[in-house]
């Protein structure tokens, strides 16, 4: 699998993917990127800069990042960091910028420490906009590597053989999502549908481009409905469990080893899609602490298949599960696929 990391905020939860730093969920001023609810948001005067990390686990020495910006800097002309790039232990080997002073971009190795390279391309940043910034930072030794910054679809920096390796570790394992003005100024910024890819395997495995992550909610009853209503009780299986954002309100149980429920879903909203993953997002807890396990379930087709089954506790967690193809024909998701998905949970 080649997709390190895909956030959408979707869920309406800021810990839907654990994260670390500053930011609350936005869903106005601005407005989201439609078909888009949710974005990161990160806004107000502060002594020291905001961030939001995600650590995606695995270190690579390749990725393309995509995330959607938009940056209303007040009435300031600063240079705004954009996003840093950090290693297995903290330590940030790079960092993008966009200026509200000359419009441009550039690309700094370490922390803003030092400048690798400028955009010949100016935007309007100083007008609050949404924009689609995409990067790629490629390292081949400790002292040789190369970067591309695309802006809304146009290549904006192409930088090759730089030393771009800030760190004694030659790798990255988590993105740093950044609002940074100048201090006293009230400034936001925000972030949506963020991917991450690496450069191996056969699918997601290069440039990202222009895209958007979708919510997708039960709204109908599967082939399987095995589990108990608990909390409030709203009539039906896959209304127990398509709240936004999730709780413990109401929910559905079984403590039989076996038992599964799965749902239909909400078709993808009308347009042109290329699915480029899925990943099935649940919200679980124990009744009790004697243990217990989660596989989460996906029927493609005629079968139903069920992930490795995931440990719970007593706290409310999320569990996950990523689907780089369709495991019902081994080759990427097709639209007709996805409407005619079903998702559930079997209790392990």
């Amino acid at each position: 699998m080649v997709r390190l990391l895909t956030i959408g905020w979707e869920t309406g939860d800021i810990q839907e993917v654990v994260m670390t730093g500053s930011g609350v969920i936005g869903s106005t001023s601005p407005a989201p990127r439609s078909p888009s609810a949710y974005y990161l948001k990160m806004s107000g005067a502060s002594t020291s800069d905001q961030q939001s990390t995600y650590d995606w686990g695995t270190p690579a020495t390749d990725v393309w990042v995509r995330v959607s910006y938009y940056l209303d800097g007040g009435s300031g002309t600063y240079e705004a960091t954009v996003l840093k790039l950090a290693d297995s232990a903290g330590g940030i080997q790079g960092s993008v910028s966009a200026s509200l002073n000359d419009g441009l971009m550039r690309v700094y190795a370490g922390d803003r420490a030092t400048l690798l390279g400028t955009s010949t391309a100016s935007g309007q940043f100083r007008t609050p906009a949404w924009h689609t910034v995409e990067v790629h930072w490629q390292m081949l030794s400790l002292t040789n590597g190369n970067i591309e910054v695309w802006m809304d679809g146009a290549q904006w920096i192409v930088l090759n053989g730089v030393d771009n390796v800030n760190t004694s570790n030659l790798n990255m394992r988590s993105i740093r999502l950044i609002n940074n003005p100048p201090w006293a100024s009230s400034a936001t910024a925000c972030f949506d549908d963020l991917a991450i890819n690496d450069t191996t395997g056969t699918t997601n495995n290069g440039r990202i481009g222009d895209g958007r992550v979708v919510l997708l909610m039960p709204n109908g009853a599967g082939s399987a409905t095995n589990m108990l209503r608990g909390g409030t009780d709203t009539g039906a299986n896959c209304s127990q469990v398509n709240e936004v954002p999730p709780s413990a309100a109401q929910y559905v149980y079984s403590g039989t080893v076996g038992t599964a429920d799965s749902y239909a879903l909400q078709d993808i909203p009308t347009g042109s899609w290329q699915v480029n993953c899925v990943d099935l997002i649940g919200y679980a807890l124990l009744s009790d602490p004697t243990g217990g396990a989660l596989g989460l379930t996906v029927k493609s087709g005629p079968t139903a298949y069920e992930s490795p089954p995931q440990t719970l506790t007593i706290a409310a967690q999320y569990v996950r599960q990523h689907l780089e193809v369709d495991p019902n024909t081994n080759a990427s998701w097709s639209t007709t696929a996805v409407n005619a998905l079903e998702i559930g949970t079997t209790v392990r």
